[in-house]
Order: C-alpha cells, then sequence, then structure tokens
C-alpha cells in the first residue's frame, strides 16, 4: 500500500492491521469494514469518479514521502508498547 502511494496513487483498503495506520479515510484514500464486498466495491467506484480523486492522491503521496525507516521503527515500536498492555 505504501509503495502505491509513493507513486501517487490514493488506495482503497479494509480497516484492520496496518492498513489504517497508513490510509487516513478520505484523505490519502478510502478505508471500508472487512469482508464487505459492497462497501469494497463502492469504495473503489468512488475513488475513481470522486472530484477529490487528484488531492487524495497528492496526499497519498506526501505521506509516503515522509515514511522514513526511522518513522517506521518508531510507530512499529509505539504499537508493541500498545499491545503489550
Amino acid at each position: 500500500m505504501l509503495e502505491a502511494m509513493a507513486y501517487g496513487k490514493a488506495v482503497v483498503g479494509t480497516k484492520i492491521g496496518g492498513i489504517s495506520e497508513l490510509v487516513t479515510d478520505q484523505k490519502n484514500g478510502l478505508l471500508v469494514e472487512p469482508g464487505d464486498s459492497v462497501a469494497l466495491s463502492k469504495a473503489i467506484l468512488t475513488l475513481l469518479t470522486t472530484d477529490k480523486i487528484l488531492q487524495m492522491q497528492q496526499q497519498a503521496k506526501a505521506f509516503a514521502c515522509e515514511m522514513t525507516w526511522p518513522i517506521i521503527a518508531d510507530r512499529y515500536l509505539e504499537l508493541f508498547k500498545r499491545l503489550s498492555k
């Protein structure tokens, strides 16, 4: 997902795991509930037809370019801290 965003692509993903850490709904992509194929298909169509696509693509690319290895490592550390509580 991060690679697609680095190429300036807004993405559609499910609200699970690391995906929801990368995608901010309506900002750099769209998020749907896992297992909801109807919502997934609607999100894909929305992404293909929205007037905000250029803005979302720019935000996706900007986000991906900010994700350096130190930042990614810090996010993993925070995740591990939350999970260990």
